[in-house]
């Protein structure tokens, strides 16, 4: 109290002190659940502040893909058809890329092919600029759900490989401005 005082705060002995805290706040495209926060320090018993809840992370997409097994070394290979549905609407930002990649540890073996590779949409979403080149499809999002979550297909995906790489399975990444923007 006294040093608030100092500063021209009118306090009294029996009055208490509040203050803002302004956090901002990321989390790995991994996480979902509660952010909590939690108070301790001098002066404080643990058994009188509880933590407290101050936002939920909640998953923006569900990506849907199907194993394709398949030879290496092919050139396009055909494979599923990759599924992208929103979680809630306006998950996929306006205005904002999509990025669709293979495992980055084998980006010079194994990408995608920009054979017939067709996007569709079912929902309020529309996209723009959809292109698959250097082995990475990507497409900006030019109008997002408004009312309800929509649901982005990609068809006609083919994969290139080398005979380079190990025999095994390979994740599917999906990301971009448009998902996840932790940068700012």
């Amino acid at each position: 109290f006294d040093s608030l005082s100092s500063q021209g705060y009118d306090l009294k002995s029996d009055s208490a002190a509040y203050f803002d805290i302004e956090l901002y706040l990321t989390t790995s495209i991994k996480y979902s659940g509660d952010v909590t926060v939690s108070v301790s320090g001098a002066g404080l018993d643990a058994d009188t502040l509880s933590d407290l809840v101050v936002a939920k992370v909640v998953t923006p997409v569900t990506v849907e893909a199907d194993t394709t097994k398949s030879n290496m070394g092919y050139k396009a290979v055909e494979t599923a058809d990759i599924k992208i549905t929103e979680n809630a609407a306006g998950a996929l930002e306006d205005g904002k890329q999509v990025e669709i990649s293979l495992d980055d540890t084998y980006s010079a073996d194994l990408a995608f092919d920009d054979t017939d590779t067709e996007i569709s949409v079912d929902g309020e979403l529309e996209v723009k600029s959809f292109d698959v080149k250097n082995g990475v499809i990507k497409f900006t999002i030019d109008e997002e759900s408004y009312s309800s979550p929509s649901t982005i297909t990609i068809s006609g995906v083919a994969v290139g490989t080398t005979r380079s790489i190990p025999y095994g399975s390979y994740k599917i990444t999906v990301g971009g401005e448009a998902i996840v923007d932790n940068y700012q």
